[in-house]
């Protein structure tokens, strides 16, 4: 079973870039775009890595 990744960022450009060298290195990836997103993502799975944003609009990535 490949790992799997929760990526949080807001630029969607950065964002999708990452998912992209993951996917192709075999590694299971959501992405969402807020905290907010990456809370409620958590609640409905597991993630062996989440990879955040520190600055992130509303709820900081930390």
């Amino acid at each position: 079973m490949a790992e799997s990744m929760l990526i949080v960022e807001d630029e969607e450009t950065l964002r999708e870039s990452l998912k992209r060298v993951l996917l192709r290195d075999g590694y299971t990836v959501d992405t969402v775009n807020s905290a907010e997103s990456a809370l409620r993502s958590i609640e409905d799975g597991t993630y062996d890595l989440i990879i955040t944003d520190i600055i992130l609009p509303g709820i900081s990535g930390i």
